[in-house]
């Protein structure tokens, strides 16, 4: 699987009814929806809002998805307590899965997409963490700027702070929680943003600029995309089930206590690169800390 989406979910929590934009309660939400539909006054408000057009509902979600911090979404998960009882971090944390094994991939810089790059030269650290987690107290952004204080300018940071957040830490939490059954991937095809890995995926769609992969070389291409159809295979990586594909790739299981993960890059002279890397220490430990303030991320922890 690609990498992991883990945003901020929603607990029927007195605190969280007025966190907007970051983490948005439904009961706020249609209150806004209402108002900017002109139902203020409906006695009924939710079914005065299923008569609406559709087209005019369209635009007034659009108007409050504009109000959302960048880079974050409006509309998200709904921990009820019944339905969904438990937020996703507590339940990888308890190791309840519902599979045999995993593979995930991340892109190098699954961040920048979400970050607004206007911002370089204004941007920092603890406000953005602030804005970014409203429920963050001086606590939680003091420790969070420690983290990414070694990181680069204050816009790298918050670009590591989104991407490690978001998409790159749950990937983690999911190998956990797989323990010895999972495998773990790195696309760093330049410029290696969130979702640039996709066209690599699907080698034979066709379209307009941008659906073709940048970098059409072979041994990579194949690599890289039947290694999802070998694990559906065998669970595996590396049991090819193309015969006429014989580049090795040693691909090792993922483990807590050996942190194995594949390289999937070019050197500059255009030549593919698959080389196994250790997860580096300082991620690993960031990712930590996210579980440890999850409880005001609203990504949830047993660990608290």
């Amino acid at each position: 699987m690609p990498a992991p989406t883990l945003p901020f979910s929603n607990e029927q929590l007195p605190a969280l009814l007025t966190s907007l934009p970051s983490i948005a309660s439904m009961i706020v939400l249609r209150n806004n929806f209402t108002a900017k539909s002109s139902m203020a006054q409906a006695i009924d408000s939710l079914n005065c809002l299923r008569q609406v057009d559709a087209e005019v509902l369209q635009q007034v979600n659009v108007n409050i998805a504009s109000g959302a911090f960048f880079g974050t979404s409006i509309w998200v998960p709904v921990i009820d307590g019944q339905f969904i009882t438990k937020l996703p971090t507590q339940l990888l944390h308890e190791g309840r899965i519902n599979g045999e094994a995993l593979l995930s991939v991340t892109n190098i810089f699954e961040g920048t997409n979400f970050v607004n790059l206007n911002t370089s030269s204004t941007v920092r650290t603890p406000s953005y963490l602030a804005n970014l987690f409203p429920d963050f107290g001086a606590a939680q952004v003091a420790k969070g700027a420690v983290q990414y204080a070694n990181l680069g300018s204050p816009i790298d940071q918050v670009i590591a702070i989104m991407g490690e957040s978001i998409f790159v830490c749950p990937t983690y939490f999911l190998l956990r929680a797989f323990k010895n059954k999972a495998f773990k991937g790195e696309f760093a095809i330049p410029p290696g943003l969130h979702s640039d890995d996709v066209v690599y995926y699907f080698l034979n769609q066709t379209g307009g600029p941008g659906v073709k992969p940048s970098f059409n070389n072979t041994p990579f291409l194949n690599n890289f995309s039947q290694s999802f159809m070998n694990f559906v295979f065998s669970l595996v990586p590396n049991v090819k089930w193309d015969p006429s594909n014989t580049v090795p790739l040693q691909w090792d299981r993922w483990k807590s206590n050996v942190p194995t993960e594949m390289l999937f890059d070019k050197t500059g002279a255009d030549a593919p690169v698959f080389r196994s890397f250790t997860t580096s220490k300082d991620l690993l430990s960031r990712c930590d800390c996210w579980e440890s303030v999850s409880e005001f991320s609203a990504q949830g922890s047993s660990r608290l």
